[in-house]
């Protein structure tokens, strides 16, 4: 990367942010000199590709400058959290140095302080998070230059650390491009005979998955509705783990999708009958984000149809604000907020806190814990797969899966969650410890009588459910 990939990226920014930004990359080249890559590059190639990661993520300019920085006060001779405070602002210097104390890619320190102190960050200012997601990115995407040793073990952190928690904030194209970068390390034998594999596939199914693209750009345009039609493979590990389970490409529903934007929500439930019409659609693989979105805010309407030839094939259909929003996340909807008068870290920070996830941190800084008893907890019921419930009057909840009506309980409120004697779920009777899957509804019935502590606890598969019912 360089000057002119990072003034293209930045194109539709402010002229202040540009000269902010264009500030941030001079100094950066400065204290930067001299330093050098281990392939041989000039060093500033890295920070400047981190900056332009986070402009391809809309991240706003004091985020990219202090991505340009990131390195500084930890490579550069002189350079301080007061320097960049001086030179620029305290908002950058107190990014950078949130990234600083972080510990350097290159360090050897405790591998569990280290991931204690990266998921801790994010309650304290999610950007500093961010630039480190961007740092990982670009080091994943340079990974050839390092051992094999150093591959494999920043893979694993990759795929247990960063690819969880960039899903967790909506950042699906940073996720799914670290996923398949892991993957190449990883399972290096593997990856490019089921690369060639899943290329033959595509190619053998391409003519009719055109042929349905046609036909709906026909129907759209007979309906005058403006539209965009985007044609996604699903990312290569994603393909890799659920052909592990089907032993069949062609049984995997979400494979191939054809991403269908139209202007309004409205449009997005006008396509989707018509489409049913058109096509024999699957009703057990419809899912509506747009009226049940998902944590992150991801949004969409998602439905399979069947193809006599190609088997499933997934549509999914949103507005264009959507298809942004799903590709990058928290960082693409700050600037809708920062219009009236917010400033960045505080929305920035306040869409955090509605996450689920957060409060669970929250709880977890506040206790007098080791980073090994912390990242245990981050581990089993923050990093890890997740379901999604929905409640009765809106309390909808993404939890870990394999969790139960008692975690669902203790985290609608632990108050009255002891109080649980059933659930009802999808309307059917369910005992406290019937394990939930995604989409379940449910709605949890109270006793007059507190359960027993041990009982609770042997129904609960949340680590923090059973804390919150040893301090009851």
């Amino acid at each position: 990367m360089n000057l002119d990939e990072l003034l293209a990226r930045i194109n539709n920014y402010t002229n202040d942010e540009k000269r902010l930004i264009l500030r941030a990359y001079s100094f950066a080249c400065y204290h930067h000199k001299g330093q050098t890559r281990k392939s041989g590059e000039e060093y500033i190639i890295h920070p400047t590709a981190v900056g332009c990661i986070l402009a391809e993520m809309h991240a706003d300019a004091e985020t990219i400058c202090a991505g340009l920085l990131h390195d500084t006060i930890e490579d550069c001779e002189g350079v301080t959290k007061e320097l960049i405070a001086e030179e620029f602002n305290d908002t950058i210097a107190d990014l950078v140095d949130g990234v600083t104390k972080i510990r350097h890619e290159g360090d050897t320190s405790d591998e569990e302080e280290n991931m204690h102190k990266i998921i801790d960050s994010i309650t304290k200012d999610v950007r500093i998070f961010i630039i480190k997601l961007a740092d990982r990115l670009h080091n994943m995407r340079t990974m050839e230059y390092q051992s094999p040793e150093k591959q494999i073990e920043k893979s694993k952190e990759t795929l247990e650390l960063y690819v969880p928690i960039a899903s967790l904030l909506g950042q699906y194209t940073i996720k799914t491009e670290l996923e398949d970068l892991a993957f190449k390390y990883l399972y290096q034998n593997d990856y490019n005979e089921f690369l060639n594999m899943v290329n033959d596939y595509e190619k053998k199914q391409r003519d009719q998955m055109d042929q349905v693209l046609l036909e709906i750009s026909m129907m759209l345009n007979d309906l005058n509705i403006e539209n965009n039609i985007i044609f996604k493979r699903k990312n290569l590990l994603g393909i890799y783990r659920k052909y592990d389970k089907y032993k069949n490409l062609s049984r995997i529903h979400d494979m191939f999708a054809l991403k269908v934007l139209v202007p309004e929500n409205e449009d997005c439930y006008l396509v989707k009958d018509k489409i049913s019409d058109m096509y024999k659609s699957l009703i057990n693989k419809e899912k509506d984000y747009i009226a049940y979105p998902k944590n992150n805010r991801y949004m969409g309407i998602h439905i399979s149809i069947y193809l006599p030839e190609s088997g499933l094939l997934q549509l999914q259909l949103k507005t264009p604000e959507m298809y942004k929003i799903n590709a990058y996340g928290i960082t693409a909807y700050f600037d809708h907020e920062e219009k009236k008068g917010r400033k960045v870290n505080e929305i920035m920070q306040d869409e955090v806190r509605n996450m689920p996830f957060y409060q669970t941190l929250v709880e977890l800084s506040n206790e007098n814990l080791s980073s090994e008893e912390y990242n245990a907890i981050v581990r089993s019921d923050i990093l890890t797969r997740m379901i999604y419930l929905e409640g009765i009057n809106g309390m909808n909840l993404e939890l870990p899966e394999g969790s139960t009506p008692v975690d669902y309980a203790f985290n609608i409120d632990p108050k009255t969650a002891g109080f649980i004697d059933y659930a009802l779920v999808n309307g059917r009777l369910s005992p406290i410890n019937y394990p939930l899957e995604s989409r379940d509804k449910i709605e949890i019935i109270y006793g007059n009588n507190m359960r027993n502590p041990e009982e609770l606890i042997n129904s609960a598969r949340c680590m923090q459910t059973k804390r919150k019912i040893i301090r009851k």
